[in-house]
């Protein structure tokens, strides 16, 4: 099966979106209080921007940094778009004195578990890379109700050393201190997965394959909600390829953080404007800017901090040795204008 991804298109209203309360219209939950999020103006005539999600490096990173807040959902909706599929609503605007009946929207609630299942799988793979140390602070190996012994993957760390009464808190907790929800899963879906040796490597401390199979877990069902493969038509060719594609923003989000697993890109976030980018699969790994314009005023920046320091009286050697260079760069730095 091919594995590139389809040139995938998202539209974002020029409008924006706004946060409004409404009410569940039918269904178990129907008269249910929530807040939804809709655009501010939308109907015929509304305008729109169109962008390519795919295109921009490590979005679904520049996603999982957003605080479950909903400032910073709007803000990021305002951005980049929502999250796709709303569901029907009954809302109450601002200057209407009757209810909206069926408007379309996304919940609160549903941005804040989106974000947080990012969040908690672009964490996951952090651990994995970078911490590998932590992860038995969020993995436990025990019954589940029916008494099987499974391997139980938490977001929220158990620290080493907690009593059985404050593990089974944290485990319980549905909230994070942080403000995002909870994830908790068990590592394998089904009994066959779920190997002998996983547990036994598990019991004697070895959580990585654990750590693996959950991120798989993770990862599959955020693409199995929004992603799917398709024919597409390539330019220049007669013949039909297959691409992996999204239905929306959030099972494009998922798709690229996939990708990103699959080719082993790690991100990086810019050392000036603090932009993630993806380093890795032929990529220089010691990069720590997005671009040359963020180099440059890099450059600039330790120029001007040397020049500071001149003026407080430092020898050149104490200011190659602060800024981590050598003397005769910091000479030049000094004798610019």
């Amino acid at each position: 099966m091919g594995g590139e991804l389809f040139d995938f298109r998202w539209r974002v209203p020029v409008s924006g979106y706004c946060w409004v309360d409404g009410e569940v219209g039918a269904g178990p939950a129907a008269g249910e209080k929530v807040r939804v999020m809709m655009p501010t103006h939308a109907g015929a005539g509304a305008l729109e921007r169109e962008y390519k999600p795919l295109a921009e490096p490590a979005l679904y990173r520049t996603f999982a940094d957003v605080l479950p807040t909903e400032a910073a959902l709007l803000a990021f909706a305002n951005e980049w778009g929502a999250l796709g599929a709303p569901e029907p609503f009954n809302v109450r605007l601002p200057g209407r004195s009757e209810p909206m009946i069926g408007a379309g929207g996304e919940t609160l609630f549903r941005w804040e578990m989106a974000v947080s299942q990012v969040r908690h799988a672009v964490l996951l793979w952090d651990m994995i890379h970078e911490r590998q140390q932590a992860l038995p602070q969020h993995f436990h190996v025990g019954p589940d109700a029916a008494g099987r012994e499974v391997i139980l993957y938490s977001s929220i760390p158990v620290p080493a050393g907690a009593s059985e009464g404050e593990a089974l808190c944290r485990l319980r907790a549905v909230r994070q201190p942080d403000g995002y929800l909870t994830v908790r899963l068990e590592v394998a879906a089904t009994v066959e997965q779920q190997t002998p040796l996983l547990i036994q490597n598990a019991r004697r401390g070895a959580f990585l394959p654990a750590a693996w199979a959950a991120l798989r877990r993770l990862v599959n069902r955020g693409l199995r909600d929004g992603c799917c493969p398709q024919l597409v038509q390539v330019a220049g060719e007669l013949r039909p390829a297959l691409r992996n594609s999204a239905a929306s923003l959030i099972g494009c989000l998922w798709l690229q953080l996939a990708d990103a697993i699959n080719g082993n890109r790690a991100p990086r976030s810019c050392r000036v404007c603090k932009t993630w980018f993806e380093v890795g699969s032929g990529k220089r790994t010691d990069k720590e800017f997005c671009s040359g314009t963020c180099r440059n005023r890099a450059y600039r920046e330790r120029q001007e901090h040397a020049r500071q320091l001149a003026a407080k009286g430092k020898l050149p050697r104490e200011i190659a040795r602060e800024l981590d260079s050598d003397v005769a760069t910091v000479k030049g730095w000094l004798r610019t204008k």
